[in-house]
């Protein structure tokens, strides 16, 4: 994350509505309706291992209005899951 982060670079990003496992799905719509659109990066660098940053962003910009998270694995699916899993702790409900 930081090697991207102080590097600028390009991020890409994952399509989250592409996510069929209950855990990821369940945890997008309790971010939607807390009013939060949430985005997934592929953060790797350097190394072949996933890394996967996550952004909560609070669509009326009240308070909370980023969260922000990134996780590490060696399974992408987990990673994500982690990612978003931490990036919701943040978030005020």
């Amino acid at each position: 994350f930081l090697l991207a982060w102080y590097g600028r670079a390009r991020l890409t990003a994952i399509d989250l509505t592409t996510a069929t496992t209950p855990a990821v799905r369940s945890m997008l719509d309790r971010a939607a309706l807390h009013g939060y659109d949430v985005h997934a990066f592929d953060t790797r660098m350097d190394l072949a291992v996933p890394v996967v940053t996550a952004l909560a962003v609070r669509r009326d910009g009240g308070h909370g209005t980023l969260s922000f998270s990134a996780a590490a694995g060696f399974d992408p699916a987990d990673t994500v899951e982690a990612a978003l899993s931490e990036v919701l702790t943040y978030i005020p409900h």
